[in-house]
């Protein structure tokens, strides 16, 4: 995923945030100025790039998932339920991922089952009302799949805005006793100041490795 991708998903910073770290309590004459790049230290922190593995690795399940229920329609709603629950375990189990294995073995065969009675002659009457349920699942599993694609969407917006959140929290916490060492009066995101004199993402970034 490009940097560009996962910025649309929430974790680059919108816009400019201003001040990320003031001193309470200042008292002296002199004005001491830092800038920190808040969103670039968290992302190529060893934080941020996990989690950027993490949100890479449950959008690639998601998909993986939605692309077999298209190629298997097949499915009753009751498999696509049961796979939408375990695709979204994080971690899952050994006894989940075997069921996930086997729900897709059994969707499986029935689309070749599907397949080979497509093309038959002189169908039964039990084959014909198979192949009637299954044109009836793979309407059933059309409209699961656009349901499916907005609420997987939608999860992995608030799961990367809540890693946005805790990364910038973090980021923050080692800034602040940066700053105090320093001798910082005041600490603004680069996107205010661009240029300022005293920059600390590096030290943040160490710092925040660290942890």
């Amino acid at each position: 995923m490009t940097k560009q991708m996962w910025d649309r998903m929430g974790w680059g910073v919108a816009g400019c945030v201003g001040v990320v770290f003031a001193m309470s309590g200042f008292q002296s004459s002199e004005v001491k100025i830092g800038v920190v790049e808040m969103a670039q230290v968290v992302q190529a922190s060893n934080y941020g790039k996990g989690q950027l593995q993490a949100f890479e690795k449950m959008k690639a399940e998601r998909e993986e998932m939605l692309k077999f229920l298209s190629s298997n329609d097949v499915a009753t709603a009751e498999q696509v339920k049961e796979l939408r629950d375990l695709v979204r375990k994080n971690p899952r189990s050994e006894a989940e991922t075997a069921r996930y294995q086997a729900l897709r073995a059994e969707i499986t065969a029935t689309t070749e089952k599907a397949k080979t009675l497509a093309t038959k002659n002189d169908l039964t009457a039990e084959e014909k009302k198979d192949l009637e349920e299954y044109t009836r699942r793979a309407q059933g599993v059309d409209r699961a799949l656009q349901g499916l694609y907005a609420a997987f969407t939608n999860e992995m917006q608030d799961w990367a805005d809540d890693q946005k959140t805790a990364g910038r929290t973090k980021g923050n916490a080692v800034l602040k006793e940066i700053a105090k060492t320093q001798g910082m009066t005041i600490v603004f995101d680069s996107d205010v100041v661009p240029y300022g004199a005293n920059d600390l993402s590096d030290a943040t970034l160490k710092g925040l490795n660290a942890q």
